[in-house]
Parts: C-alpha cells; sequence; structure tokens
C-alpha cells in the first residue's frame, strides 16, 4: 500500500515504531496493534506490546491498525541507522528479520501514523509468494453472455469492475477485458454491462464496489486480493472489514491512472498491462478507538 491523499493538511506524520514478524516485512505493509497484547480491552501482555502486519485470513486484519511501513526490513538492514544507539536506531539483524523481543529493545521500522490519510492498496494478479494465487481461477462457468457465474462470489457487488486475466494462467481464455458490474442479486453470479468471453480456464480480478468493506488482505499485508479464503478459492465472504474502499483506480499501456468509471470504462477488450488499486480508508485507526 501507498500513501494516496490526506484529508487533514499535506504531509503524513512518519515515525518509526516498534514491529514483530518471525520473516521480512514489506515496503508498504498495513500495520496492526498486536492480537495479543490487548483482550477485551485490557492489557494481556507487555511482550506483544508491537506491530505486526494485518494480513490474518480472517475479520480481525485491520482491528487497531496504525499505517503503512515506509521502508522494508530488508532495506533497513542497510540503513546508516539501522544498529545506532540513538532513538532512530532500527536494530534489524543480519536475517533481515524483525523478531527481536520486546525484552531485547524489539525492531523498528518508519511508517506513516496519520490517521486522517487515504491509501492506494493495488489488486494482487498473481500468486502470492507465500500460500498461492490471490486471483479467482477456479469454481467458473464458460459463458460469453452478460452473466458470470463463480460459485463462491459474494453478493452486492453492484458498482465493481471485473477484469479478467491471464498473468497467473497461460490457458486463460481471452485477458485484458474489463467490465462494469450491473447487478449482483446473488451470491454466485453477476451481471456486467456487455457480453464477456469467459472459460473455465480464466482467471478473475474482482475490485469492489465504492464504500463496500468486505476486503481480503494479501498475506505480505501490502496489497487486497479477489479471494478471502484463498486455499478454497473462496470469493463469498469479503474478511478485512477494517478496510473501506473509497473509490477504485487504474492504469494499463495507453491510460494513466484513473478513477474507474461506468461511462469510460466499460466493455474495454484487449487491455495490456493493467494495474488495478483501491482507495482505502482505515476504519479502525488505533488512534479513534480503544484496543480491542
Amino acid at each position: 500500500m501507498q500513501l494516496s491523499r490526506c484529508l487533514i493538511g499535506q504531509t503524513p506524520l512518519v515515525t518509526n515504531i516498534r514491529v514483530y514478524d518471525s520473516g521480512t516485512l514489506e515496503d508498504g505493509a498495513l500495520m496492526m496493534l498486536n492480537a495479543s497484547a490487548y483482550s477485551s480491552g485490557a492489557p494481556n501482555g507487555g511482550d506483544s506490546y508491537n506491530f505486526t502486519k494485518a494480513a490474518a485470513d480472517n475479520n480481525t486484519a485491520g482491528i487497531d491498525a496504525i499505517g503503512v511501513l515506509q521502508t522494508s526490513s530488508t532495506k533497513a538492514r542497510a540503513m546508516r541507522d539501522n544498529l545506532s544507539n540513538d532513538s532512530n536506531a532500527m536494530k534489524i539483524g543480519s536475517d533481515y528479520y524483525a523478531d527481536a523481543a520486546v525484552s531485547a529493545g524489539g525492531n523498528y521500522l518508519p511508517c506513516i501514523i496519520s490517521p486522517q490519510v487515504m491509501y492506494y492498496a493495488e489488486y494482487y494478479q498473481q500468486a502470492d509468494a507465500d500460500s498461492g494465487a490471490n486471483v479467482i481461477t477456479a469454481n467458473i462457468t464458460a459463458s460469453t453472455s452478460t452473466t458470470v457465474t463463480q460459485t463462491d462470489l459474494q453478493d452486492h457487488l453492484d458498482g465493481g469492475f471485473l477484469f479478467s486475466t491471464d498473468r497467473t494462467s497461460s490457458a486463460a481464455y481471452e485477458p485484458g477485458q474489463l467490465r462494469y458490474i450491473t447487478a449482483s442479486a446473488a451470491t454466485g453470479s453477476c451481471t456486467i454491462d456487455s457480453a464477456m468471453k469467459v472459460a473455465t480456464t480464466s482467471d478473475f480480478i474482482l475490485m469492489l464496489p465504492p464504500y463496500c468493506s468486505r476486503t481480503g488482505m494479501t498475506d505480505d499485508g501490502v496489497g487486497l486480493c479477489s479471494l478471502t479464503d484463498k486455499t478454497a478459492d473462496d470469493a463469498s465472504v469479503g474478511l478485512a472489514t477494517t478496510l473501506l474502499v473509497w473509490d477504485n483506480y487504474a492504469r494499463w499501456d495507453g491510460a494513466p491512472l484513473h478513477g474507474l468509471r461506468y461511462w469510460s470504462d466499460k466493455a474495454l477488450d484487449g487491455i495490456k498491462g493493467m494495474s488495478a488499486f483501491a482507495e482505502v480508508i482505515l476504519t479502525d485507526h488505533l488512534w479513534a478507538t480503544s484496543p480491542a
């Protein structure tokens, strides 16, 4: 994720926060208060007083969110301040992990912590390094009509967009098709603005409607996926309910980054170099709520 715009002022507040992960942390990862730090609002363990990436495969992703990292643990290792002994130190070890215990001082990384900001979260179009695909690739019914059928497709997608790509499957039927979702009256299918050629081997990127909060985070905490249960290819129930989609943006070869609109972006074929983003708001920022 990356900064889109500030709602108050022009510059967000960036400061070092104590972080923890048993692996590497990526630049742009959304961070949340460690879920073990509090229980029912009460302190639950000082050894968990740190921030972890918001990538849980359930609806706790993004609760007590603080903001987005401005560098990765790998890049931080090479920074001049990393191993200093002043307040700017990050103390990332030679393994590039941010896994130091609180009792040893922990690890720190720079993070945007302002609550009044919006972020671009990219919709992933390829396999995740940790857990597999982030795109819808299974349970798709072949069609050449304005009805797209996928067994686990969630309801209430009216106003969203559907993009067919073969980024993760060379057997995809016809990549580069962008369609506006005109109706979604039941789970398992949706109606689009014009006919789309769909095969059982197609890959779908689902761009959620504006003001929808049923999003799913990728395992690195950096982007959004079109699946909610990535192991089952299930797109039926959104998870990260603390991320509100404000608008959708995209760019592709010949088209700069722009807000997607029905009148200008419906029924488009032959798209190459697509990158799609949701502009999101953190609706459960730590500064605005009590710890869970």
